[in-house]
């Protein structure tokens, strides 16, 4: 709930791309306890778990090379997101942190190094 208290909008990072949908979003809001005006302030996206080495990571059997790929596009898959975003938004609703969940809480610190934002997990 921290990076809603000083944070424009933020954006949720989580499996699955079907999760971007407004459920997704109420259902995180109450789960963490937050006001229901705050799931306006979030965004989703969903990493799509499909590919053979986004399994592998999911079942702790991923090499630490194929970890550090990983990392490299989970930031880029967010460095897009944010850029597709803020392009459209005003200048004071910019996504400006980003929630990991806790599946993909070990990619932190890939993000946090190549992100210019807050990043929780």
């Amino acid at each position: 709930s921290a990076c809603f208290k000083s944070f424009e909008n933020t954006l949720l990072v989580t499996w699955d791309p079907k999760s971007e949908s407004e459920e997704m979003k109420k259902n995180f809001v109450k789960d963490s306890q937050l006001e229901v005006a705050d799931v306006e302030r979030l965004e989703i996206l969903g990493i799509n778990a499909d590919d053979p080495k986004w399994t592998s990571f999911m079942n702790w059997s991923a090499t630490e090379e194929e970890h550090r790929e990983l990392g490299v596009r989970l930031c880029s898959l967010i460095e897009e997101r944010v850029q597709e975003f803020n392009a459209g938004s005003k200048k004071d609703h910019l996504i400006k942190a980003v929630i990991l969940t806790a599946s993909l809480s070990s990619m932190s610190v890939y993000v946090r190094n190549n992100l210019s934002m807050p990043v929780f997990d």
